[in-house]
Protein backbone atom coordinates (compact mmCIF):
# COMPACT_ATOMS: atom_id res chain seq x y z
CA UNK A 1 0.00 0.00 0.00
CA UNK A 2 2.67 2.53 0.33
CA UNK A 3 4.54 1.78 -2.43
CA UNK A 4 1.05 2.75 -4.52
CA UNK A 5 0.50 5.94 -2.34
CA UNK A 6 4.06 6.74 -3.32
CA UNK A 7 3.34 6.26 -7.01
CA UNK A 8 -0.03 7.90 -6.76
CA UNK A 9 1.78 11.41 -5.13
CA UNK A 10 4.53 10.98 -7.97
CA UNK A 11 2.18 10.82 -10.47
CA UNK A 12 -0.28 13.33 -9.36
CA UNK A 13 2.31 15.97 -9.08
CA UNK A 14 2.94 14.74 -13.24
CA UNK A 15 -0.78 15.08 -13.68
CA UNK A 16 -0.98 18.48 -12.48
CA UNK A 17 2.31 19.31 -14.66
CA UNK A 18 0.97 18.28 -17.56
CA UNK A 19 -2.02 19.29 -17.32
CA UNK A 20 -0.92 22.69 -18.49
CA UNK A 21 0.70 21.06 -21.98
CA UNK A 22 -1.57 20.85 -25.07
CA UNK A 23 -3.06 17.57 -25.38
CA UNK A 24 -3.63 15.90 -28.77
CA UNK A 25 -7.27 14.75 -29.26
CA UNK A 26 -6.16 11.92 -31.59
CA UNK A 27 -4.53 8.78 -31.40
CA UNK A 28 -3.64 5.92 -32.94
CA UNK A 29 -5.50 2.75 -32.72
CA UNK A 30 -4.52 -1.29 -33.08
CA UNK A 31 -5.42 -0.96 -36.22
CA UNK A 32 -2.93 2.49 -37.46
CA UNK A 33 -5.87 4.57 -37.73
CA UNK A 34 -6.45 7.43 -36.07
CA UNK A 35 -9.29 7.90 -33.42
CA UNK A 36 -10.48 9.94 -30.79
CA UNK A 37 -9.73 9.61 -27.52
CA UNK A 38 -12.77 9.76 -25.37
CA UNK A 39 -13.37 9.25 -21.84
CA UNK A 40 -17.30 9.31 -19.81
CA UNK A 41 -18.54 8.16 -17.31
CA UNK A 42 -22.14 8.66 -15.23
CA UNK A 43 -21.44 10.22 -11.95
CA UNK A 44 -24.39 10.92 -9.82
CA UNK A 45 -26.99 9.57 -12.57
CA UNK A 46 -25.67 12.19 -14.41
CA UNK A 47 -23.79 11.73 -18.01
CA UNK A 48 -20.44 13.07 -17.72
CA UNK A 49 -17.85 13.25 -20.85
CA UNK A 50 -14.63 14.44 -19.75
CA UNK A 51 -11.70 15.86 -21.21
CA UNK A 52 -8.68 14.42 -21.07
CA UNK A 53 -5.93 16.32 -19.09
CA UNK A 54 -3.30 13.77 -18.85
CA UNK A 55 -2.09 9.80 -18.91
CA UNK A 56 1.13 8.70 -17.81
CA UNK A 57 2.45 5.15 -17.34
CA UNK A 58 5.60 5.46 -15.08
CA UNK A 59 7.93 2.92 -14.56
CA UNK A 60 10.09 3.05 -11.07
CA UNK A 61 12.39 0.20 -9.16
CA UNK A 62 10.50 -2.45 -10.93
CA UNK A 63 6.68 -1.58 -10.43
CA UNK A 64 4.95 0.38 -13.20
CA UNK A 65 1.61 2.74 -12.46
CA UNK A 66 -1.14 3.90 -15.27
CA UNK A 67 -3.06 7.14 -14.68
CA UNK A 68 -5.88 8.95 -16.47
CA UNK A 69 -6.71 12.48 -15.15
CA UNK A 70 -10.06 13.95 -16.78
CA UNK A 71 -12.14 17.01 -16.43
CA UNK A 72 -15.30 18.59 -17.01
CA UNK A 73 -17.19 21.51 -16.05
CA UNK A 74 -14.52 21.77 -13.11
CA UNK A 75 -15.16 17.80 -11.95
CA UNK A 76 -11.64 16.40 -12.00
CA UNK A 77 -11.24 12.55 -12.07
CA UNK A 78 -8.32 10.47 -11.97
CA UNK A 79 -8.07 6.96 -12.19
CA UNK A 80 -4.66 4.74 -11.37
CA UNK A 81 -3.87 1.03 -11.30
CA UNK A 82 -0.44 -0.49 -10.47
CA UNK A 83 1.12 -3.58 -11.71
CA UNK A 84 4.81 -5.51 -11.21
CA UNK A 85 5.15 -6.23 -14.79
CA UNK A 86 7.11 -3.74 -16.28
CA UNK A 87 7.32 -5.03 -19.75
CA UNK A 88 5.52 -3.47 -22.51
CA UNK A 89 2.19 -2.10 -21.39
CA UNK A 90 0.14 -2.90 -18.20
CA UNK A 91 -1.47 -6.32 -17.89
CA UNK A 92 -5.09 -5.99 -19.34
CA UNK A 93 -6.84 -7.70 -16.22
CA UNK A 94 -9.61 -5.74 -13.47
CA UNK A 95 -7.47 -3.49 -10.75
CA UNK A 96 -9.37 -3.10 -7.66
CA UNK A 97 -9.35 -0.85 -4.49
CA UNK A 98 -11.34 -1.10 -1.16
CA UNK A 99 -10.76 1.22 1.71
CA UNK A 100 -10.34 -1.95 4.03
CA UNK A 101 -7.43 -4.17 1.82
CA UNK A 102 -6.33 -1.29 -0.07
CA UNK A 103 -5.45 -2.87 -3.88
CA UNK A 104 -3.57 -2.30 -7.15
CA UNK A 105 -6.01 0.49 -7.97
CA UNK A 106 -6.75 4.11 -6.54
CA UNK A 107 -9.64 6.80 -8.09
CA UNK A 108 -9.76 10.17 -6.78
CA UNK A 109 -12.44 13.11 -7.47
CA UNK A 110 -11.94 16.74 -6.87
CA UNK A 111 -13.33 19.80 -7.86
CA UNK A 112 -11.55 22.75 -9.81
CA UNK A 113 -12.50 25.99 -8.22
CA UNK A 114 -11.24 29.12 -9.43
CA UNK A 115 -7.38 27.60 -10.71
CA UNK A 116 -7.81 25.29 -7.17
CA UNK A 117 -8.61 22.08 -6.66
CA UNK A 118 -10.76 20.83 -3.80
CA UNK A 119 -10.77 16.72 -3.14
CA UNK A 120 -13.46 16.07 -0.46
CA UNK A 121 -14.09 12.70 -1.00
CA UNK A 122 -12.30 9.39 -0.19
CA UNK A 123 -12.26 6.56 -2.29
CA UNK A 124 -14.41 3.64 -0.78
CA UNK A 125 -14.21 1.15 -3.56
CA UNK A 126 -13.87 1.20 -7.33
CA UNK A 127 -12.19 -1.33 -10.33
CA UNK A 128 -10.80 -0.17 -13.27
CA UNK A 129 -10.31 -2.78 -16.04
CA UNK A 130 -7.60 -2.82 -19.09
CA UNK A 131 -8.88 -4.44 -22.24
CA UNK A 132 -6.80 -2.93 -24.48
CA UNK A 133 -3.47 -1.46 -24.51
CA UNK A 134 -0.55 -1.05 -27.02
CA UNK A 135 2.49 0.15 -25.86
CA UNK A 136 3.55 0.96 -29.38
CA UNK A 137 1.13 3.70 -30.18
CA UNK A 138 1.00 4.19 -25.91
CA UNK A 139 -2.96 4.09 -25.84
CA UNK A 140 -5.25 2.48 -24.04
CA UNK A 141 -8.68 1.81 -23.54
CA UNK A 142 -10.83 0.35 -20.32
CA UNK A 143 -13.23 0.62 -18.20
CA UNK A 144 -14.07 2.12 -14.54
CA UNK A 145 -16.32 2.35 -11.56
CA UNK A 146 -15.81 3.79 -7.85
CA UNK A 147 -17.69 4.88 -5.11
CA UNK A 148 -16.17 7.69 -2.60
CA UNK A 149 -17.87 9.28 0.41
CA UNK A 150 -17.31 13.07 1.63
CA UNK A 151 -14.90 13.20 4.77
CA UNK A 152 -15.16 17.17 5.16
CA UNK A 153 -15.21 20.12 3.38
CA UNK A 154 -12.62 22.65 2.02
CA UNK A 155 -14.51 25.45 -0.10
CA UNK A 156 -18.04 26.85 0.23
CA UNK A 157 -17.94 28.21 -3.47
CA UNK A 158 -19.65 25.23 -4.53
CA UNK A 159 -21.90 22.13 -2.75
CA UNK A 160 -20.48 19.14 -2.99
CA UNK A 161 -22.85 15.66 -2.56
CA UNK A 162 -22.31 13.26 0.05
CA UNK A 163 -21.29 10.36 -1.79
CA UNK A 164 -19.80 10.26 -5.87
CA UNK A 165 -21.21 7.20 -7.88
CA UNK A 166 -19.55 6.46 -10.89
CA UNK A 167 -20.63 4.06 -13.07
CA UNK A 168 -20.48 2.88 -16.88
CA UNK A 169 -16.94 4.74 -17.02
CA UNK A 170 -15.36 4.00 -20.40
CA UNK A 171 -11.93 5.05 -22.05
CA UNK A 172 -10.79 4.60 -25.54
CA UNK A 173 -7.44 5.15 -27.04
CA UNK A 174 -6.08 7.24 -24.47
CA UNK A 175 -2.95 8.42 -25.26
CA UNK A 176 -0.33 8.07 -22.18
CA UNK A 177 3.42 9.44 -21.82
CA UNK A 178 5.67 7.06 -20.74
CA UNK A 179 7.51 7.97 -17.88
CA UNK A 180 11.06 5.57 -16.77
CA UNK A 181 13.49 6.09 -13.85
Amino acid sequence: MKKLLRFGAMALFLSFAMSCSDDDSNSTNNDGNNAAQTISAVINGQDWQGTVKSATLIRVNGEQRFDISAEANGQLITISCSSTATTGSMPLKAYNFDQENGGDALFTNSYQINGNNFMEHLCDFGTVTLTNTNADSKTASGTFNFTSSKIGELQNQIVTPEDIVVTNGVFTNVKYVVYEQ
